[in-house]
């Protein structure tokens, strides 16, 4: 009798195949306003939007992020980070987090932007 060999877990590069082909990423719309544009955090915005909300990828029609500096002209560290989900035959999900810098923020956000989009989806 021939044993079938058990399934490989995926890896990291699998699971971006398998979301991919189920729909592609999520589509990220990104507003820098009062800040200075920043490729870097650009990149990471989007790797983390694509971690975290990722798997929503069937129920997600848009996810917008939007930054701004809460100290205005002054010139202070503060920004504040704006994540609004838009699911399919559901209301759009707004989160709001302020933070030291646009990354505090933005990581601050997103994580709330999961959970509350997985408490949207369960209640559906």
């Amino acid at each position: 009798m021939n044993r079938a060999e058990p399934i490989p877990s995926p890896r990291d590069d699998d699971k971006r195949t398998i979301r991919s082909s189920l729909g592609g990423e999520p589509p990220v719309n990104l507003r820098l306003h009062s800040l200075h544009p920043d490729p870097a955090l650009e990149a990471y915005v989007r790797s983390r939007v694509d971690t975290k909300l990722g798997k929503y990828v069937r129920n997600l029609s848009r996810v917008s992020v939007r930054f701004d500096d809460v100290n205005g002209p002054k010139s202070g560290r503060d920004a504040r980070c704006r994540v609004k989900i838009v699911l399919a035959g559901l209301p759009s999900i707004l989160i709001e987090d302020v933070g030291t810098g646009p990354r505090k923020a933005f990581d601050l956000a997103i994580d709330r932007a999961d959970r509350a989009a997985l408490r949207a989806l369960r209640e559906r």
